[in-house]
């Protein structure tokens, strides 16, 4: 009964990869630059670098630049905002929470077709005044986007 355990056990581990049900012919990502429809001017450098940063973080796919990729990302900023978040005795504001909504398509360039369908995704982030500036919440906002983004398209729940 112990050998059986030991052989089931090892044969789910051969079985197991972090990739899940991603498939394995998309090699090299490329992220194109965002497009800013947002009123927040400059937002889509940090978005996107954001999104670069965080598939080499991953690791399970090169990137490269969007002429060489194999999956294209492709991003709209739809809207930016920022708002009082928390408060103090007398009313005034201790923390503002950003957040970035953004629409998102995965092309396929080796079939020329989308990869899966355009999909909206948002981050958000809270930085405290007066230690922190609206810089720094952008930056935690663009970082959690790409980190729901990448989730997103290594589940196999799309």
């Amino acid at each position: 009964m112990k050998i059986f355990n030991l052989f089931l056990i090892l044969l789910s581990s051969c079985i197991y990869s972090f990739y899940g049900f991603f498939p394995k012919e998309f090699k090299k990502v490329g992220v194109e630059v965002f497009k800013n429809q947002s009123t927040r001017y400059g937002i889509e450098i940090n978005v996107t670098q954001n999104f670069i940063k965080g598939f080499e973080e991953d690791g399970r796919l090169e990137i490269v630049e969007p002429s060489k990729a194999n999956l294209l990302i492709k991003g709209e900023i739809k809207s930016f905002s920022k708002n009082p978040h928390s408060f103090d005795q007398n009313g005034a504001v201790l923390e503002y929470k950003v957040t970035i909504s953004t629409e998102i398509e995965f092309i396929n360039k080796l079939k020329d077709e989308e990869f899966l369908p355009t999909k909206n995704f948002s981050g958000w982030a809270i930085y405290k005044i007066p230690d922190e500036d609206e810089t720094i919440g952008i930056e935690r906002a663009s970082k959690d986007l790409a980190e729901k983004v990448i989730t997103f398209l290594f589940s196999s729940s799309w």
